[in-house]
Formats: structure tokens, sequence, C-alpha cells
């Protein structure tokens, strides 16, 4: 399938396991490949606090797109989301839990 710039511009972005990342903003080129290096994602506004305005996805990290969404991996998105999203006291929890395993 060939899609356009047009076509691809705004489209929705997520992860593998659903996450919504944000929409489709722009592209990097290769010149000498002719192929596309990198996608620029405008984050969602539930990232905003989290991340940077522009994500940089790179190709390699794209599992599928079509004309209605790009999939990337979860690992394409930093994992201090996942370390952010916890409360402060499951994060203390965890630890607690962690270190009283290893004793």
């Amino acid at each position: 399938m060939h899609l356009t710039f047009v076509q691809l511009k705004g489209l929705p972005v997520e992860t593998r396991s659903g996450q919504k990342v944000g929409r489709l903003a722009g592209l990097s080129v290769d010149s000498e490949m002719h192929t596309v290096a990198r996608y620029h994602v405008k984050r969602t506004r539930l990232l905003a606090a989290l991340l940077p305005d522009e994500l940089l996805v790179d190709s390699t990290q794209v599992i599928s797109l079509d004309d209605k969404k790009m999939v990337v991996q979860d690992a394409a998105v930093p994992e201090m989301l996942a370390a952010r999203a916890v409360r402060p006291q499951e994060a203390t929890g965890a630890v607690s839990a962690m270190t009283a395993e290893r004793s």
C-alpha cells in the first residue's frame, strides 16, 4: 500500500498494547537509502507532562501502518511513563516487596 504524506499526517499512533501516544506530525527521510528513517509524533495531552512535545519513532519500531493508524512497539514509548504512572505509595510498596524477597 502506498500512502501520501497528506494521508499519513494526523494519523493516531498507539503502542501494541493500545496506549495512545499521539498523532503523526511528520517524518524524516534517509536521503541515501530513499526510505523513511523516523516518524515525528505529536504527543497526546495525556502524555503532556511526561514527554517532550514531539517524539521521534525510528522506522524499525513501527509494527504496522495503514490509512487508519500507526502501531509502534511498546518500548518505543520511554519506560519512564510506567514509572511516573505508579502512585508513590504503590512504588514504595513494590520496592519494599522486592527488598523483602532478596533478604
